[in-house]
């Protein structure tokens, strides 16, 4: 039977936190790039996604404050 361990999960949304700001770090170099290129339709595409990931963050990061930790 699998045991539930808080520990290995609260490190799972760590992890994840961390890759999500790596996402959210990528889509700003991208949205840079094309802002410096005057390509402002694919600034514009970016800065969605940038926001659409940093609601995401924003959400995972209350996830494991419902929990014991």
């Amino acid at each position: 039977m699998i045991e539930n361990n808080p520990d290995d999960v609260f490190a799972a949304f760590e992890i994840l936190l961390e890759e999500i700001e790596v996402e959210i770090d990528l889509i700003n170099k991208v949205a840079s790039r094309a802002i410096e290129g005057r390509d402002y339709k694919d600034a514009r595409e970016a800065i969605e996604r940038a926001d659409q990931t940093t609601a995401l963050r924003d959400k995972v990061v209350t996830l494991p404050r419902n929990g014991k930790r």
